[in-house]
């Protein structure tokens, strides 16, 4: 009733559907043209069918176009035949690979999917269980108390053996560090400075100075 009485559409519109989309994988070549020639039907005038074979032959998959030339035919019975013969074969083949798939031997694993992968950071060459105990090695590691003078682990600076003797040598002393403006007592520490040793005073209350604390 509609392809009777309907309104024919122009033939630029019909032309844009007809040209939108091509054959996919999984559909039949017969019913891929039998699509194509109901919309050519729409047409509002008439065109030879060596025109509308070409047109729906570049449309088919490549496959069937690279194993059924054009010049093999010359109209859409002849085409429909061939296509349906050779999709019989190419259907037999893939049963055929499919069960030599399913009773040949397994897959040999490559060695890249051999090798363990870990659950947290999903990478493969170690383990979980591996990152947590070197995860705790680690902050056993950061957790040991060190002299904060001198870094000699198992010691606070108090008890250190090191930074808890007091110099009551200082040796050569070339230079000095004093302010005679301020006359509050002062700690004294031993210091060197490019080969040069001397004696500074801490000064808690200073607002400059002219050395950084990696001085």
């Amino acid at each position: 009733m509609q392809a009777a009485f309907a309104p024919r559409r122009p033939g630029y519109q019909v032309y844009a559907e007809l040209f939108d989309n091509k054959q996919e994988q999984g559909t039949a070549t017969d019913v891929f043209i039998a699509r194509k020639r109901a919309l050519l039907a729409e047409l509002p005038y008439q065109q030879p069918e060596e025109a509308e074979i070409d047109m729906i032959y570049s449309l088919l998959r490549i496959n069937i176009r690279k194993k059924i030339p054009r010049q093999s035919f010359e109209t859409f019975d002849e085409l429909i035949n061939k296509a349906r013969a050779l999709e019989e074969i190419e259907t037999e083949i893939q049963q055929a690979r499919r069960q030599r798939e399913m009773l040949g031997t397994p897959k040999k694993p490559q060695r890249e999917e051999t090798r363990p992968r870990c659950t947290h950071y999903r990478i493969r060459g170690h383990t979980s269980e591996e990152y947590r105990r070197k995860k705790v090695k680690e902050e056993a590691q950061q957790n040991v108390i060190r002299c904060y003078g001198c870094g000699t682990p198992g010691y606070v600076r108090s008890k250190c053996p090191t930074c808890s003797q007091p110099a009551t040598n200082l040796g050569e002393v070339t230079f000095y560090a004093i302010n005679i403006n301020y006359s509050r007592d002062r700690p004294v520490i031993p210091l060197k400075v490019t080969g040069s040793r001397g004696c500074g005073f801490v000064d808690t209350v200073a607002k400059t100075s002219v050395a950084s604390s990696s001085l």
